[in-house]
């Protein structure tokens, strides 16, 4: 367990989803998150080692909490790694990729097509909508294609990583420490297997299969 999960009360997965997310929800929250539900389907959630379960489910005034399993993807999460998800300290993809979900089943793809919904029910943090302007705490306009160097202030920086979520930084590494990168997502690529749990696959144009991503590169 990480020293920010230590740091953080433990849930109760039952009161946590009778009482404390309805809760969430009626003030607010419900409608951030019915807009990034829209085209979900239903997704239940277990408490590894219990019989407890609650689903989730998209209806037309918001999102329902019901108790008991009533979708076909079943996503079984320990306690550790479900306050960890509820606290924004893990992600579906982690979760996923990661292998921590034993014991789910159904197309675990939804748990992730379920995330940007879940951070809206859980934290009321509204779904990204290309159409909408970016605007940071002072209510100015961002572009979300800037990038920053490190003679940039640290408060403008940090301005931008809280309002759009993600920082470009230009000019971090030298050149030798880029060839290094390179040379380590060689042997990475050359090692990587579709179907191996390590790695993440696409198709292209051609319909071929395509490395796009591993998961241990820091193992290296």
């Amino acid at each position: 367990m990480s020293q920010s999960t230590k740091a953080i009360p433990t849930l109760d997965f039952d009161h946590f989803h009778r009482h404390e997310l309805p809760q969430r929800l009626s003030n607010g929250f419900n409608t951030l998150a019915i807009a990034a539900a829209k085209n979900l389907t239903p997704i239940c959630f277990q408490l590894a080692g219990s019989d407890q379960q609650f689903s989730y489910q998209v209806e037309e005034n918001g999102i329902a909490i019901l108790a008991g399993r009533h979708a076909d993807t079943l996503i079984n999460i320990t306690q550790e790694d479900w306050q960890g998800l509820v606290n924004d300290l893990e992600s579906a993809p982690g979760l996923l990729y990661g292998g921590r979900l034993e014991g789910s089943d159904g197309d675990l793809m939804q748990f992730i097509e379920w995330e940007p919904a879940l951070r809206a029910m859980f934290h009321g943090r509204p779904a990204y909508d290309p159409s909408q302007a970016l605007t940071n705490q002072h209510g100015e306009v961002i572009d979300p294609a800037s990038r920053f160097s490190l003679d940039d202030s640290p408060e403008e920086l940090r301005d931008f990583l809280n309002t759009a979520g993600f920082l470009v930084i230009r000019d971090v590494f030298s050149e030798q420490e880029i060839a290094t990168f390179r040379e380590q997502a060689r042997q990475l690529h050359h090692a990587a297997e579709e179907g191996d749990k390590l790695s993440w696959w696409g198709k292209n144009k051609q319909k071929q299969s395509v490395l796009c991503r591993v998961i241990h590169a820091g193992q290296l």
